[in-house]
């Protein structure tokens, strides 16, 4: 059994190289979308709170 585990430990330590091109597109396509999930609920709470955010500063600098 400790074989096998050296075994499991070598190949998640050591992962295939062809497995890293793929990894390392998913991690980028990850953040891409997290990236365009964020910029998205900014501008779309930008312009929901548009109003809100404009009677802010006219209340704390008007």
């Amino acid at each position: 059994m400790g074989n096998i585990d050296k075994y499991v430990k070598l190949t998640i330590l050591l992962p295939d190289p062809k497995h890293i091109r793929s990894r390392k597109e998913n991690v980028a396509m990850r953040s891409t979308k997290d990236f365009l999930l964020v910029v998205g609920g900014f501008l779309l709470g930008f312009i929901l709170g548009d109003t809100i955010v404009k009677e802010v500063v006219r209340v704390l600098f008007g």
